[in-house]
């Protein structure tokens, strides 16, 4: 009868070890954010020309579409400091009420982009009369990203400890150690710190070359995790 309690005490004391182990390891766990943010400059001028033509010849509209956007890609190739391809082409039919003798459309749409403003300023009025500015806008360049990202996770993770040793010291605890820390997680957010006046600036460009001025993105990192204070 001896024997059989002593096992069952055993047993018991066995299938407690696992139970304090977990209670050990989350005992005193906290669950932190640390946030770092820098203003770049956005250094990428991007622009979208729509060539557009309708008539009742689809082959003809085809035809001059096709012409003016030949002519300002050949002009846009002469141009090292600009990156640009046609991004879309579409055609579609407009009818009358009796759904006769369509009207048809014609577009084509070319996307540019440079971090030489003032050749991409230049560029854009050449091109005035084969192709209109359809939109207008600033980014940061993907260079300037990563190296932006490189920093701020630096920062953020020294951000993140400096916020555990606050948090132990709080608890009154003697040190601290790192259970989870999430850097996947640690996107890039982008806030216009300052938009210029895009359409504006687009009807300007049309007619001549105008001093641009791209404004700054306020970009933010996030990263998380949690601590076990000791």
């Amino acid at each position: 009868m001896k024997k059989k309690t002593y096992l069952t005490l055993t047993c018991l004391a066995l299938s407690l070890i696992p139970q304090a182990f977990a209670d050990n390891l989350n005992y005193g766990i906290v669950s932190l954010t640390a946030t770092a943010n820098e203003t770049v400059k956005r250094d990428t001028m991007n622009a979208t020309l729509t060539i557009r033509e309708q008539g009742a010849e689809r082959q003809k509209i085809s035809n001059a579409v096709t012409e003016r956007s030949n002519q300002v890609l050949s002009a846009l190739r002469k141009e090292k400091a600009l990156d640009g391809a046609i991004a879309s082409r579409r055609a579609y039919p407009v009818y009358d009420n009796n759904r006769k003798n369509p009207v048809w459309h014609d577009i084509a749409e070319i996307s540019i982009k440079s971090t030489d403003f003032a050749a991409m300023s230049r560029f854009l009025a050449s091109v005035q009369n084969q192709a209109a500015i359809g939109h207008l806008h600033f980014s940061v360049s993907e260079s300037v990203q990563q190296k932006t990202r490189e920093r701020l996770l630096s920062r953020a993770i020294d951000n993140f400890k400096q916020q555990a040793q606050v948090i132990t010291h709080a608890m009154g605890g003697k040190s601290y150690k790192i259970v989870q820390m999430d850097l996947n997680g640690g996107n890039m957010v982008y806030r216009n710190v300052m938009r210029p006046a895009v359409s504006a600036m687009a009807k300007s460009m049309e007619s001549v070359e105008m001093e641009v001025e791209s404004g700054d993105s306020e970009i933010h990192l996030d990263i998380s995790g949690s601590i076990q204070v000791q």
